[in-house]
């Protein structure tokens, strides 16, 4: 049994190198999941004779290197894929090469010898589910109206005098919100008392910012915001939304 690595099409030699992963979620508002990052750490040891064959190989390693958005995979020779291989396409963005080959040990007989070297990768992989379509909602609804108005009048001697203006005032209420959508632009809610709209509703879209590596990139976080205007006779009952649409 052995086990190689692969990156942007370059192949590490059998033991040249080894690995480690870590991952960390990426949370929403809500504290739930809808990513994690995912970093892939390469160390390894290029042995050859001589400083020109040494140079063959990190040159050939760099060029595989310098790209971002190849995939990575773990080969064993007998089992085939394991689990820390991962493909651009999988991902949100990429993978992007974080640290380009490094040689971090040039001392005694190293590039005469053998050579170290450290590389990083690191890509978001998406945890999607209903709950983590967004990034964040929040929705809000303000009443007002209802009952006697009263207002205070001028008048040409003595202090101004305070009269009964009507006996019921319009029964008010403002529907606002906004939302940040991960992968696409959220969906509303819908007008809680359309009958008694005002005017047609407010709407104001923000489009997604880039992410990832070059030629994988892909577009995150789209913003909405939503605002209705209601005017009533009678009183106008309801609640907001508390995540995403109910």
């Amino acid at each position: 049994m052995s086990i190689t690595l692969t990156y942007n099409g370059y192949t590490h030699e059998a033991g040249e190198a080894v690995i480690s992963v870590s991952r960390q979620s990426l949370l929403t508002a809500a504290e739930t999941v809808y990513a994690e990052t995912v970093q892939i750490a390469i160390s390894g040891t290029i042995i050859r004779d001589g400083v020109s064959a040494i140079d063959t190989r990190i040159a050939a390693l760099a060029a595989a290197y310098a790209s971002d958005g190849g995939d990575f995979a773990m080969i064993d020779s007998t089992a085939g894929s394991l689990s820390p291989s991962l493909t651009s396409a999988e991902t949100l963005g990429g993978i992007r090469v974080m640290r380009r080959p490094s040689l971090p040990d040039m001392k005694n007989a190293a590039y005469v010898t053998f050579l170290n070297y450290q590389i990083l990768l690191e890509a978001v992989v998406v945890k999607s589910s209903a709950w983590t379509l967004l990034r964040s909602f929040r929705e809000e609804i303000q009443f007002s109206g209802g009952g006697p108005v009263y207002g205070c009048l001028q008048t040409r001697v003595g202090l101004p005098q305070r009269q009964l203006l009507a006996q019921h005032a319009i029964y008010r209420a403002v529907q606002s919100g906004s939302a940040v959508g991960l992968y696409s632009v959220p969906t509303i809610p819908s007008p809680y008392w359309p009958a008694w709209l005002v005017s047609l509703p407010e709407t104001r879209y923000a489009g997604g910012h880039p992410v990832g590596a070059y030629g994988s990139v892909s577009y995150m976080d789209f913003g909405v915001s939503w605002r209705y205007v209601y005017e009533s006779p009678v009183p106008m009952i309801g609640s907001p939304a508390s995540w995403g649409v109910s």
